[in-house]
């Protein structure tokens, strides 16, 4: 009798650690997106969700970069804390992103580190490589279907009027390719500026005078980023001679590179180029200190080019 008692306590102690077991709360790590798919300059938020025991982990939290590869950065909430029954039961994070890269991207994976109090064991997680699709544009599915048209016979004789207007066409075409070959040639050693001074004094003089702007309102946002990229241009075009006023980000990076630029300007001058393509493209409005610096970052760098391009002998 007392061996059977012995045995009932036994199976009713494993019954009660194995019920506490299974109800425990192991560490989980969630990953979501707003959207799979997205047009170029959309934004989208990617959101981390950590569920975890508070008092009995400690949570080493992801730190996620401000430039990815085929993504950008544009903002991050802060860390909100998920609370049950007054306990601290986990913490989300969510992420505005953005891609001007057109092509299916996944997003990079980042790690959450949580620690338990009582135990020199490490929960390692990683969150998930969402697949990101970038597209120009969203193809049209609902357009009907149009009837085919029977074939009909095309005269192979033109008329009159064909050849008249024919003729009128390439006359105003020649015309006007002599004139514009005329107009960029009177203009070609002027392009980008206007008035008697050189290049370099000309940009710095608009450059002073952006800070008269606003950054606190988005259209003085809007219009300085847009002006900075065409001070910049407009000196590299007419201090050496090669147009660059259309280039994009990419392309002014390789022109910088080609100058002898520093690595540690090529670097500052591709996060102020992608922040006023941000701007124009993703309606992104950067704070106040980081339109300053972006002036400031393009200010430098047409005094070093400048002062690298005066030091070389004549």
């Amino acid at each position: 009798m007392k061996l059977l008692q012995k045995k009932i306590t036994l199976f009713l102690i494993f019954l009660v650690m194995g019920f506490n077991y299974c109800w425990a709360q192991l560490p989980t790590v969630k990953t979501s997106v707003s959207n799979n798919s997205i047009l170029i300059g959309e934004q989208f938020q990617l959101k981390v969700e950590a569920v975890f025991a508070g008092a009995a982990n400690r949570l080493n939290w992801i730190n996620l970069p401000d430039s990815l590869q085929h993504f950008e950065l544009i903002e991050k909430s802060k860390a909100d804390s998920i609370y049950t029954n007054d306990q601290l039961t986990g913490v989300t994070q969510t992420f505005t992103l953005t891609s001007f890269d057109s092509g299916k991207w996944n997003l990079p994976v980042a790690r959450v580190n949580i620690d338990p109090v009582k135990d020199d064991s490490t929960y390692n997680f990683f969150s998930d490589s969402i697949p990101i699709n970038v597209s120009f544009s969203v193809s049209d599915t609902t357009a009907q279907l149009r009837d085919i048209k029977p074939l009909y016979e095309v005269s192979d004789k033109w008329p009159l009027w064909y050849w008249i207007a024919g003729g009128v066409s390439i006359l105003i075409l020649i015309a006007l390719l002599v004139w514009l070959f005329r107009y960029w040639k009177k203009k070609r050693s002027a392009v980008g500026f206007k008035s008697k001074n050189n290049p370099f004094d000309e940009a710095m003089q608009q450059l002073d005078a952006l800070k008269k702007y606003n950054l606190s309102d988005a259209a003085d946002i809007k219009l300085l980023h847009s002006k900075l990229v065409t001070i910049f241009t407009g000196f590299l075009t007419a201090n050496y001679n090669a147009n660059h006023l259309n280039k994009t980000t990419g392309d002014l990076l390789i022109v910088l590179k080609s100058l002898e630029a520093s690595a540690e300007t090529v670097t500052k001058m591709a996060s102020s180029l992608r922040c006023a393509d941000a701007v124009k493209f993703a309606k992104y409005l950067p704070a106040p200190v980081d339109s300053e610096n972006c002036l400031q970052v393009i200010k430098e760098t047409i005094i070093r080019l400048h002062q690298k391009q005066t030091a070389k002998p004549a």
